[in-house]
């Protein structure tokens, strides 16, 4: 393999010099820049970024801490960090978690030790423990679709809250006043928001709470057809279903076909993520789109900022969009 100095030879400069023309340094001059980069491409030459780091400090490099990707929204959201580490020539190193925050923690400080320049964290709870390891590392951190409160982060992700009051609205507005909520586990940012959104929005139409509408676990299938089987076997069950996302509303729709149950006729089911191939399936089904790949690409973009403030006090950045409606199918009318 070619070194810095084989390159130095060919071009006839000094390796110093074709370390700085390689780093667009503005103390070489553009024609040595140009003759310097093509010989590097000639000899396939590849940059020790591990040295390089010693000088600049820097190793354009990214960690991302999220969780498994069974949900395809966060597929799309890491195609976006992707996109947008690409772009802006940083390398993405993604470490993949079951969900418990001693591994969310592991991952982080392995990521720390290697050097990055910055941290992506999708936390999956309100980890003490993450949150004081992020008070005093020295590197910037942004939070992507789930905040950890009190830490300060940037965070760039949707607004659950609004997006509950989205869907309970549609619910409501076509006769239904038995809503159930299925989600995923109550410490999570997103789920606690929309559970609120949930919860206030009956409040403010007047139809009362029934805590035993309520259901958690959902992300365990097992959980989830048990769930179902208990709630829709009460004497008042629900006529509509508001999901965490689309892959448990879809599961949902499963469960309740085996129990001849007819969607929307019966119940109606509406999801959150927008997960594209959802409105292929038999019964499309209506959602709370949120933009998960812009979320990805504009996450990076902050982190990036970040980097460059190089740890200049500056006001938390938060990015948040606004969900919106996809009314498909699976929602109807209240039955009679």
């Amino acid at each position: 393999m070619n070194t810095i100095k084989d390159v130095a030879k060919k071009a006839g400069v000094s390796p110093g010099t074709v370390s700085k023309a390689l780093l667009d340094r503005h103390d070489v001059s553009n024609s040595t820049k140009r003759r310097v980069k093509r010989v590097a491409e000639e000899m396939g030459y590849i940059p020790n970024i591990i040295a390089r780091s010693l000088v600049t400090s820097k190793t354009n490099t990214i960690g991302l801490v999220t969780p498994y990707l069974g949900n395809p929204a966060l597929i799309e959201r890491l195609r976006g960090v992707q996109n947008a580490c690409l772009s802006n020539k940083y390398l993405l190193i993604t470490c993949l978690n079951e969900g418990g925050a001693e591994e969310e923690l592991s991952q982080a400080e392995a990521l720390i030790a290697r050097k990055v320049d910055g941290i992506i964290i999708t936390p999956t709870g309100n980890s003490i423990k993450l949150k004081e390891f992020i008070s005093r590392i020295e590197i910037p951190v942004v939070l992507m679709s789930e905040m950890i409160e009190g830490t300060g982060c940037d965070f760039v992700g949707e607004d659950d809250y609004e997006g509950a009051k989205t869907g309970m609205e549609h619910l409501i507005s076509l006769g239904h006043r038995n809503i159930a909520y299925f989600g995923s586990f109550p410490e999570i940012y997103s789920d606690g928001r929309l559970a609120k959104g949930y919860r206030d929005t009956l409040e403010k139409y007047g139809i009362p709470y029934r805590k035993e509408l309520v259901l958690w676990g959902n992300t365990d299938r097992d959980i989830l057809e048990k769930n179902v089987e208990r709630v829709m076997n009460t004497v008042s069950a629900p006529t509509a279903i508001f999901a965490w996302s689309d892959i448990i509303a879809i599961d949902i729709m499963s469960k309740l076909g085996k129990m001849n149950i007819n969607v929307p006729e019966d119940v109606s089911i509406i999801g959150y993520d927008n997960i594209d191939f959802l409105s292929l399936f038999h019964i499309p089904l209506t959602t709370v789109a949120q933009p998960n790949f812009l979320i990805g690409q504009k996450t990076v973009e902050l982190l990036l900022e970040c980097i460059e403030r190089d740890g200049e006090n500056e006001p938390t950045g938060k990015l948040i969009f606004r969900p919106e409606l996809i009314v498909r199918k699976s929602t109807g009318p209240a039955k009679k």
